[in-house]
């Protein structure tokens, strides 16, 4: 065999192409030893699950030459091999190795499993095995951690009525079983259709039910679709109960959608705009989450020197809301004056 056939044996036989940037024959589970993070010290800048799809981004060190292969331990010794690539934020050197991956999870991976998730850095010789690599980046997450209060009230609750905004299972989920057997749910929604208890127009919330009807109410993905949630803000004030709790899941950052009908994204810094002293509320909880990388279409030069496609936007942003008080203020403008045409997605 001649050296470079010599050559390019040895690559196949550690997984490399030549370029060691990804891997053509990886080795999904460990066959060498582990070893302490000591060994190859790393960083763990991204690590993260969205849609059925992992999302990762690290620097890892190690001797010359011996560049890393990277895999994931799923849940039930299921394993994945990861085809990584330069990070495009960090440089490389010989024996620092700045990655980035994104791999496909096994439909049924979701949720809470996501989070226990195992990151596996392979050598030559060795292995480092990394727990939880996905830990900082959750315990972060402003939008994740936002989320507790709200069920911390509904788990209070031995009786009452809970109100969903947006309420149709479009894509098959529905949430009316989230809820103890005490308390009743109602779904609304501006379009008929499967988990619709009550078709109307968020806007004109108080024309469909009676003031301070609710204990709680929360929507999923529906405020940035709303052409004057200020109203809505009120509207909500006049159906929930005083001390009632309301949760709102939108967008900080998204691609445009279901068009004319969508209006507005969502910091987590906006929404005392509309949840505040004078509508009757305080907020408990604000915070934005799920990073994603923003990048200007045109990929112009001095955007790109500022690496301004790596400062982060949020696919989620997320509030939590209770009423202290009502409100007096009143937005009397129809849906009908301001829309374009009719939800009808």
């Amino acid at each position: 065999m001649n050296p470079p056939a010599l050559m390019r044996a040895a690559l196949s036989r550690w997984g490399f192409l030549r370029t060691g940037r990804k891997s053509r024959d990886p080795y999904p589970k460990p066959n060498t030893p582990g070893v302490p993070a000591e060994a190859h010290p790393y960083v763990i800048h991204d690590f993260f699950a969205f849609r059925g799809v992992l999302f990762g981004r690290g620097v890892v060190d190690h001797a010359l030459g011996d560049l890393p292969r990277l895999s994931v331990l799923l849940e039930e010794e299921r394993w994945l091999p990861v085809e990584w690539q330069s990070d495009p934020v960090n440089p490389s050197t010989p024996t620092k190795t700045a990655f980035s991956f994104h791999v496909t999870l096994p439909s049924g991976v979701g949720g809470e499993a996501t989070a226990k998730i195992k990151l596996f850095i392979h050598f030559r010789a060795e292995h480092l095995h990394i727990i939880a690599p996905g830990g900082g980046r959750l315990k972060a997450d402003r939008f994740l951690s936002t989320e507790a209060v709200f069920w911390e009230h509904i788990r209070g609750l031995s009786s009452g009525c809970v109100l969903e905004v947006g309420a149709r299972a479009r894509s098959g989920i529905t949430r009316r079983d989230l809820f103890p057997p005490g308390l009743s749910y109602v779904g609304f929604d501006i379009v008929a259709g499967p988990n619709v208890d009550v078709v109307g127009d968020a806007h004109e919330l108080s024309a469909y039910f009676p003031a301070e009807s609710f204990d709680a109410v929360f929507s999923i993905a529906v405020w940035e679709h709303l052409v004057m949630p200020w109203k809505v803000s009120l509207e909500l004030n006049r159906v929930l109960k005083t001390g009632g709790i309301a949760m709102i899941n939108t967008h900080q950052a998204w691609p445009s959608h279901e068009e004319p009908w969508d209006y507005f994204r969502f910091s987590e810094y906006a929404w005392a705009s509309l949840f505040n002293r004078a509508t009757g509320f305080e907020i408990l909880a604000a915070g934005m989450g799920f990073p994603g990388v923003m990048a200007a279409a045109l990929a112009l030069p001095h955007h790109q020197a500022e690496g301004i496609e790596w400062h982060y936007g949020y696919l989620a942003s997320r509030c939590v809301v209770r009423k202290i008080a009502p409100t007096s203020l009143s937005w009397p403008v129809a849906t009908k004056d301001v829309a374009v045409g009719t939800y009808d997605y």
